[in-house]
């Protein structure tokens, strides 16, 4: 994960099926990233499945 990157930061993963997600960053834990989308929506991504992770 990118070194400027910290809790509350909106970013951009893009996930190595190529898929893309926007949200803030809530947490990065035990292998797991985790992003509050749009509508309150918890996104938790295994980090072996993310190609990219960009601040936006």
């Amino acid at each position: 994960m990118e070194k400027k990157l910290k809790i509350g930061n909106e970013v951009k993963v893009f996930t190595k099926d190529g898929k893309a997600y926007e949200g803030i960053l809530m947490d990065c834990h035990k292998g797991y990233l985790s992003t509050l989308a749009r509508l309150g929506i918890i996104l938790t991504f295994p980090m072996n499945s993310i190609l990219n992770i960009i601040k936006i």
